[in-house]
């Protein structure tokens, strides 16, 4: 796997993809790849339980954060864009861009997105 990336690279891992639906039905997968990282999670739901960085549920999630969503058994994870908005799988069925992360309902909160 590639070197890990900056906040900035996997904003823009996501920006490059924007429209794409390659990614639908694996928003894990592709947070994961937007950051390059090594560490693997079955789910967002897993992500987000697991020890690997400190989960947060208040506060504008820093730019690259990984933010969650409960809104299905496997949940749903994006990377904030440090603005309150993030990039996402699945926004309207595509990669694309909120400006809230209360776009989806059942907001969990975020983590950090350079960790392992």
């Amino acid at each position: 796997m590639a070197a890990k990336r900056t906040a900035a690279q996997a904003i823009q891992w996501y920006s490059s993809r924007k429209g794409s639906t390659a990614y639908e039905g694996y928003c894990e997968k592709a947070a994961r790849l937007s950051w390059a990282r090594a560490t693997h999670h079955p789910t967002a739901i897993d992500h987000w339980r697991s020890s690997d960085g400190a989960r947060h549920t208040t506060g504008t999630p820093p730019k690259g954060a990984f933010v969650f969503w409960n809104i299905s058994s496997a949940g749903h994870v994006g990377i904030a864009d440090g603005k309150g908005g993030f990039w996402a799988t699945s926004v309207k069925g595509k990669i694309g861009h909120a400006t809230s992360v209360h776009y989806y309902s059942h907001y969990l909160g975020w983590k950090p997105g350079n960790s392992n």
